[in-house]
C-alpha cells in the first residue's frame, strides 16, 4: 500500500467522525447560547454592580474599589463586603505576609460571594497555613 493510499484511508475514516464532532460541538454551543439568552431575558436576576464596589481604572480595566465597605442585603444573605488598599477582599496585611505570598484567582466562589470574608475558603486556607 502506498503512502498516499494510506493517507486517503485514514482521512476517509476520520473525516466523518470529525464532522460529527464539529456538528455536536456547534449544537451544544448553540443550545447553551439560546438557554443563557432565554434565562437572561425571562429572569434577569440582579447585578452586583449596585453595590458600587467596582470601578474602571485608568486603562479601562474593571476592578474593585480600594478601601470600601458595603453591606450586601438580599433575600438569601446579609453580608459585608470590604476591600483593602489594593482593592482586594483581604485583610490590610495578610497573615504571615513576611513568610510567604499566596495568590488566588477565581470567580464568585473564590471571592466568597454571599458569605462573610471570614467564611471564604481562601481566608480559611490562609488561616490553616
Amino acid at each position: 500500500m502506498s503512502d498516499t493510499t494510506t493517507r486517503h484511508a485514514i482521512r476517509r475514516r476520520w473525516t466523518p467522525l470529525l464532522q460529527k464532532l464539529a456538528l455536536m460541538t456547534a449544537s451544544v454551543v448553540l443550545t447553551l447560547t439560546v438557554a443563557e439568552s432565554s434565562l437572561r431575558f425571562l429572569s434577569p436576576g440582579y447585578s452586583p454592580l449596585f453595590l458600587d464596589i467596582y470601578a474602571l481604572d485608568s486603562q479601562g480595566v474593571l476592578m474593585m474599589r480600594p478601601n470600601i465597605t458595603r453591606r450586601h442585603l438580599s433575600s438569601e444573605w446579609h453580608v459585608t463586603v470590604e476591600t483593602n488598599a489594593d482593592g482586594l477582599r483581604d485583610t490590610a496585611t495578610p497573615d504571615g505576609a513576611a513568610e510567604m505570598t499566596v495568590l488566588a484567582i477565581g470567580d464568585s466562589f473564590a471571592f466568597g460571594w454571599g458569605g462573610e470574608f471570614e467564611q471564604s475558603y481562601l481566608y480559611l486556607t490562609e488561616q490553616s497555613l
